[in-house]
Formats: C-alpha cells, structure tokens, sequence
C-alpha cells in the first residue's frame, strides 16, 4: 500500500504541475500530491530505520546440549575478529544429528556460556520485529520487513561434566591426551577413589547402585578437570 500512495504522489505531482497548466486549484492539487509523496517517503525511511510501524515480539526455545565428540562432553568455539571477543559456537542439540550447528557470526547474534548443575543446555532468546496492527500490516507489507530479527542471544548451561574449548585447544587434545594418557588415567582414579570415600563416611546408607551412578559422574567430572589442568 505505501508504494501505492509513493506512485499516486508522484503521479499527481508530474500532473497537476505540468500536464494541467489552467486547472483551477492547481496549487492546491500540488500540495496535496506533495504532502502524499512525502509523507509516503518518510513513511518507507521510518520503517526501514527506525521500524515505524513495528512492535517487539521476544521467543525463547531451550534445547538439551549433546557433545560434538563420542568421548567427552565438549562444546567448541571459534574465537572471531583480531581481538577474539566475539565467539561462534559449535553445537548439536541432538546425537542422531550428522552435522553440527553453529551460532551466527552477526552483530545482532551475541553467545555466552554459564554454568549449571543441570543436564546441559542451551537457551536460544529472539526477539524480532512485528507488524503493530493491521493498518501497519497493509501500508508495510510489501517491504517485506515482517519478522525480522532484531537481537539473537545463545546461553549455553554446562555443568562439571563439560570441557568448554576453543578451536584450536580441541585440534590439540586428542594429542595431548595420547601423550599423558597413563598420567591421565591414574590421576583420575585416585581423583574418584578419593571423593567416593568421602562420599561413604557422609552418607553410609548409600547403597551399591547409588554409588555405582556416582562413580560414573565422579569419573566424567574428574576427566574435565584432570583435562582442563593439561590445557593450561
């Protein structure tokens, strides 16, 4: 509709001023195809800059984090830029998933990662603009600006289970890990050995199943950190 009245104010103007030289109110026609050919201007700039015309909408989606590796739990970043502030993660939010996702490389994209004592996770906010009203709707339509996004933030919750590494520090790892892999090991075990025996004196009524479950999250728990220290 809005390139409708841009076109009728053009139109009128090209008209009223040259076609009609003894049309009586000419003046007045001239105005009024002016006032429409500029307010239809505006209209489409103000719409386009500054979103006139459009409201907010925000959406949250959250989605289980599943490891890009078979043998540790690791979410990946790309550092990005010469200062490396920015980061694109590298994610799967299913195991069945062949190809991994990754975060977009956009100013209106932003990433973080925190902590959770929760599976792990990632929370996806998006917020995009929407047509206010109807009347909206029908002037702007055809700009086709409707949902669009204005701001997108990746929250990644990991918990003690997870290694969070750069590119390059997961290039590394299968190397560094071939070559203190008995130091690894053995540091492991006495890591988990110690923490199930504290686990015992607290709670004696702990049965065998109880602390087989806890063995295994000891052990996962006990790699990252064992990991962690190596990448140092």
């Amino acid at each position: 509709m809005i390139l409708v009245t841009l076109i009728l104010g053009a139109l009128g103007f090209f008209y009223f001023s040259a076609a009609t030289p003894h049309l009586k109110g000419k003046a007045i026609y001239i105005i009024i195809s002016l006032l429409l050919l500029g307010g239809s201007v505006l209209a489409i700039v103000a719409n386009d800059n500054y979103h006139y015309g459009m409201k907010v909408t925000e959406s949250k989606t959250t989605q289980k984090l599943v490891s890009t590796s078979d043998k540790l739990n690791i979410l990946v970043y790309q550092k990005l830029g010469s200062a490396g502030k920015e980061k694109l993660f590298i994610y799967k939010t299913s195991p069945n998933q062949k190809k991994a996702l990754t975060t977009k490389a956009d100013l209106k994209v932003k990433s973080q990662v925190k902590t959770t004592t929760k599976d792990a996770y990632v929370e996806i906010k998006t917020e995009k603009y929407v047509y206010k009203n109807q009347l909206s709707r029908l002037f702007f339509s055809i700009l086709g600006d409707n949902h669009r996004t204005k701001a997108k933030e990746y929250t990644f919750y990991t918990n003690r289970e997870w290694l969070v590494l750069s590119a390059k520090q997961a290039q590394t790892l299968p190397v560094i890990l071939q070559k203190q892999g008995d130091n690894l090991q053995r540091q492991i075990a006495l890591d988990v050995k110690e923490r199930l025996t504290e686990t015992v004196k607290a709670n004696p009524q702990l049965d065998k199943m109880q602390l087989a479950e806890l063995q295994q999250a000891y052990i996962k728990e006990a790699q990252v950190s064992a990991i962690k220290k190596l990448l140092k």
